[in-house]
């Protein structure tokens, strides 16, 4: 039996697909009624009608219209064309995507095609990189700061590159989070705290005295 009486998050669709043209309001998101969806990460701007439950991205398939029905590979003049979306978006963007790989044979037949395809894809993973900060605000926000825990991934992830990074600088994550969720520092260590002694219960009991 599927379980389907909790939230759940859709990581890839596409709803402005012309098969959803026809019908598309509330009631394709909870289709049957017993699933409910608490987002979904879709590649489209759709999110405008939806803001609470729509999380928006966008990305540069490999794959691309091409005369009539067919397909084509990417080519960096795509890219060139896309890339002022991209920014000019940043602050709603949660993910690039969609992007990747496809050598299908009759579609990218050539050594260029998929050469092509491959700087397109290294570019907007460049894109993604530069577009990050934008993206992690907009997931903070998204989240509730009760789902929140810090960690720092020491001695990974120093405060400046070649930097080693330390647990002590957990104060810097638990500003962050506090600058974009317009909360006191204080607020969030208090919180994010609960939280984790709450998943890891054990350690409360251990260490908790």
């Amino acid at each position: 039996k599927v379980l389907m009486d909790y939230s759940f998050v859709d990581c890839h669709c596409h709803i402005s697909a012309t098969e959803f043209q026809q019908a598309m309001s509330l009631q394709v998101f909870i289709n049957p009624p017993s699933c409910s969806l608490l987002l979904i990460f879709t590649f489209t701007f759709f999110s405008r009608s939806f803001p609470d439950l729509v999380a928006p991205c966008l990305g540069l398939h490999p794959l691309q219209a091409g005369g009539g029905s067919g397909r084509r590979s990417v080519k960096l003049q795509d890219l060139d064309a896309a890339l002022p979306h991209f920014y000019s978006h940043r602050d709603r963007l949660v993910a690039i995507g969609e992007i990747g790989l496809d050598f299908t044979p009759w579609c990218a037949p050539t050594q260029q095609d998929r050469d092509d395809q491959m700087r397109v894809f290294v570019r907007q993973l460049e894109v993604a990189k530069d577009l990050r900060p934008a993206s992690e605000d907009r997931l903070i926000q998204l989240i509730p700061l009760e789902h929140v825990c810090l960690e720092t991934d020491s001695p990974a992830l120093g405060p400046h590159r070649h930097e080693r990074n330390e647990p002590a600088n957990i104060a810097l994550s638990c500003c962050y989070v506090a600058k974009v969720k317009g909360l006191s520092p204080e607020t969030v260590r208090l919180v994010t705290t609960q939280n984790a002694y709450r998943l890891f219960s054990r350690a409360r009991l251990e260490y908790q005295k």
